[in-house]
């Protein structure tokens, strides 16, 4: 298994292993909440003022409109995945511009086929932006043509958690709602989206001249 960095994110399922790039999506999407920035003008002509960068919290990414359609269209890939035997995990990261006010996400990356008797896995790679990025989102896979008698816990993993916690970026996965997950369930059994690990990233505060 690779090490866990704050550029490595590992996501995925119950026991989702993580690392590979992900480059960023052209379109900027609006924050739903405007951004809260402390200042701290120069004290002398030449010496540098401060910006302190508040990230967005996972809640509001979570509630963002366009970000959750994409988080949408992710699940409805996933589930469309799964098939003859193999299934995938897929998902991006999350940015914002605090020039900007806006966040972006990631281009999607693919998790890898696997067959029934291989745990899913994803590998997000390195954030494009080590500055910006601000959450990372991942799909789970359904169950329904698992053989019968498998099952795993849903929602976030424990290494989910733990790499969350690790790298200080929280994490949003989309899974199916119930405590576990069994082999056979209706593929288009009921799902959500849910957070984990840090409320949002630790503000940053950078020099301005």
């Amino acid at each position: 298994m690779k090490k866990l960095n704050f550029a490595k994110l590992v996501l995925g399922g119950l026991l989702c292993t993580v690392s590979s790039g992900c480059m960023e999506d052209e379109n900027f999407l609006e924050l739903e909440q405007p951004r809260t920035l402390a200042t701290r003008s120069s004290t002398q002509d030449g010496e540098p003022g401060y910006i302190t960068i508040n990230y967005p919290t996972a809640l509001s990414l979570k509630f963002n409109t366009a970000i959750y359609q994409d988080m949408e269209l992710l699940w409805q890939l996933t589930k469309s995945s799964a098939y003859g035997g193999l299934r995938r995990e897929l998902g991006f990261y999350i940015y914002y511009n605090y020039k900007t006010n806006k966040v972006y996400r990631g281009l999607t990356v693919y998790g890898p086929l696997v067959h029934n008797d291989e745990t899913a896995n994803i590998d997000l790679g390195e954030p494009v932006n080590k500055d910006e990025v601000c959450a990372s989102f991942h799909t789970h896979t359904p169950y329904t043509y698992m053989p019968a008698g498998s099952s795993r816990l849903t929602g976030r993993s424990l290494r989910d958690l733990l790499t969350a916690t690790i790298s200080g970026i929280p994490g949003i996965v989309y899974d199916y709602i119930c405590d576990t997950l069994r082999a056979g369930h209706p593929i288009d059994y009921p799902a959500f989206v849910s957070t984990y690990g840090p409320e949002r990233r630790s503000s940053r505060t950078i020099s301005v001249n």
